[in-house]
């Protein structure tokens, strides 16, 4: 059986014995997302290559981070289901998706398509989710710990359960996604047939990642400008955050953008998604000016929009100095 790289955190009243019963339970979730769905189909022979041939382009990318180390996606890993069994899984959210992934068990789960691009870029969004960091928090019963961080940067908040950095982390889990299947685009053509035109391969749940895209776009530009470096090494450090677990990367958000700026962005787009169609344009033009007094105007208009427990760490946030990191409240 697979066994996926994790971490469990527990509270000073865990034993240590208390601590390996919820490391085993999350074994247990993750055994239980590598055995089969019923409705599930077998995979084809290329799709199998495919699952292979990204391992490798992943392999390339961890390299390419300094990391001595990452993780691989398993063939068990990956569901592909038809429509109504998919549906059935899903619920509502499926009406507008054709792909998901699963913290819980760490599955990625495929909507069955002939759409054979558009099957290998979803597969490929999802599986980046699937071999990011992941973080599990014990709390007061360990026969039932409670996801802290779920996969990458997005984690929940084992207090308040309010769900921390998805839009961001979902951003940098397409661009990444992007960039790795757009580098080896010419592998794609030969090994699968098939042109990869990106753009035109972006279909269903990956379509609504424009709006995060173009923050996180303007974002790393902003601090590439600030600490004169390139977009791309910004991304880099983004990336490898994402895959390691080291959040420090995001200390760069309030060095360019002031302090409480990552409160905001951390609550893209959940804090904020009962206005989240017009708070983009504010959020982008807080990310992009370069003036003062603008900025603190749009910073103190998106702040009166926060939820009023996420208000209330705004404020504490701006009432203490850097040290107290956002991430670890």
């Amino acid at each position: 059986m697979f066994e996926q790289p994790f971490h469990v955190s527990a509270g000073r009243k865990f034993s240590a014995s208390e601590k390996t019963d919820a490391e085993e339970l999350v074994k247990e979730w993750h055994q239980h997302g590598q055995e089969k769905i019923e409705g599930e189909r077998e995979k084809t022979a290329e799709e199998l290559l495919f699952i292979e041939r990204f391992n490798g382009y992943l392999r390339e990318l961890y390299l390419s981070l300094g990391m001595k180390q990452g993780t691989s996606i398993d063939a068990t890993q990956i569901h592909i289901l038809p429509s109504d069994a998919y549906q059935k899984i899903r619920g509502q959210s499926a009406v507008d998706s054709c792909s998901a992934y699963g913290s819980k068990e760490n599955v990625v789960m495929m909507r069955d398509t002939d759409d054979k691009e558009a099957m290998f870029y979803n597969m490929a969004h999802e599986s980046i989710h699937a071999v990011s960091f992941h973080s599990f928090r014990a709390e007061t019963k360990p026969q039932q710990p409670k996801v802290y961080r779920m996969a990458g940067y997005s984690f929940r908040n084992p207090k308040t359960r309010d769900m921390y950095f998805r839009g961001f982390n979902e951003a940098l889990t397409e661009r990444t996604a992007r960039e790795i299947l757009r580098e080896h685009s010419e592998d794609m053509r030969a090994t699968f047939n098939i042109p990869m035109t990106y753009e035109e391969a972006i279909t269903g749940n990956q379509s609504r990642y424009s709006d995060y895209l173009q923050v996180l776009d303007e974002l790393a530009t902003h601090i590439a400008d600030n600490s004169q470096e390139t977009p791309g090494a910004v991304f880099a450090r983004f990336q490898k955050g994402m895959f390691t677990g080291n959040m420090m990367a995001l200390r760069d958000v309030e060095r360019t953008l002031g302090k409480g700026s990552l409160r905001l962005l951390a609550n893209m787009p959940d804090g904020f998604m009962a206005r989240w169609s017009e708070l983009r344009p504010k959020l982008l033009e807080f990310i992009t000016t370069k003036d003062f007094n603008v900025r603190t105007q749009l910073q103190s208009e998106l702040a009166d929009l926060l939820p009023v427990s996420e208000r209330e760490l705004y404020d504490r946030r701006l009432s203490v100095g850097f040290a107290d990191d956002t991430e670890n409240e």
